[in-house]
């Protein structure tokens, strides 16, 4: 792998923006190269396979396309996976945690559904060895709950095996080779706003992982008004016009946030070609 790439890739933005067509880019792009790559979903999110007219994604890897596997991470399923690896016998996991006194601890632990999650992508990278992992990650703000969720563990363990454990998963999705982040914005208002608000809620090591800002969904220059078009069109042109007008004005406020920023064109359709060429130019950023 080219050492510029990251192992784990942090996709994320404001609900809406497209981070899971962006994951997509990302993964054919990598699967193109020959990439072995998972597109990893969170707490149940099953889209991605839909895009391939696929049955929707499972917490099993799924193929759906040559180098390019899916999957959708569920807090009880990964609990369920930790647990048996420690207890060994199913029979004694749902005695241990299915009975009704524990259900409702385990919903309401602090942190606790963000730390499984991220000990199953730290599984995934670190115990099954996939090359290239992409996290279709949940929005803005918690999404950085789950990447701190390790290190909130470590928080209110203070000493023993779980807080050695998270200590372990902390290291690797601190490393700013191994962990890196996408941001994710439309160039609308309330995407730019939290997407700056977002980054001026960043640590300084997250700021490190940070590699690039996604203008997403962006209108390409419509043809002139002044050509011999019928009025609808004129009409469709002088509003694509004034749109792409307002677009480079939030672009400008973005451009506050010191990071590579990377514009990519609005997609009538799903298209592997075209998806994968954006992508490269994507990956060709980091």
């Amino acid at each position: 792998m080219n050492k510029k790439q990251p192992q784990i890739l942090f996709v994320t933005g404001k609900g809406g923006v497209g981070k899971t067509s962006i994951s997509i880019m990302l993964g054919l792009a990598q699967a193109k190269r020959g990439i072995k790559t998972l597109i990893v979903q969170t707490y149940g999110a099953k889209r991605t396979s839909s895009y391939f007219d696929l049955p929707l994604a499972t917490y099993t890897p799924q193929k759906i396309h040559p180098n390019l596997y899916t999957m959708s991470i569920t807090a009880q399923e990964a609990i369920e996976e930790y647990a048996l690896q420690q207890l060994k016998f199913r029979k004694l996991y749902k005695l241990v945690f299915e009975n009704r006194f524990a259900k409702p601890l385990m919903q309401g632990a602090p942190g606790l559904h963000d730390a499984v999650h991220l000990g199953k992508i730290y599984s995934l990278a670190e115990r099954e060895k996939w090359p290239s992992i992409i996290v279709d990650a949940p929005a803005t703000g918690h999404a950085i709950s789950m990447l701190r969720s390790a290190k909130t563990m470590m928080d209110l363990t203070k000493a023993g095996p779980m807080y050695q454990s998270n200590a372990i998963v902390d290291a690797v999705f601190g490393d700013v080779k191994r962990t890196q982040l996408v941001l994710v914005s439309l160039l609308e208002e309330l995407p730019v706003q939290e997407t700056c608000e977002l980054w001026d809620t960043f640590q300084h090591t997250e700021k490190q992982q940070c590699v690039q800002l996604i203008h997403n969904k962006v209108i390409s220059a419509p043809p002139s008004c002044s050509l011999d078009l019928p009025p609808m069109w004129k009409d469709r042109i002088s509003h694509l016009q004034q749109k792409r007008t307002e677009q480079r004005q939030f672009a400008k406020q973005l451009q506050s946030i010191p990071l590579t920023q990377t514009s990519i064109s609005q997609h009538p359709s799903f298209s592997i070609l075209e998806w994968s060429t954006s992508g490269e130019k994507i990956w060709g950023c980091l």
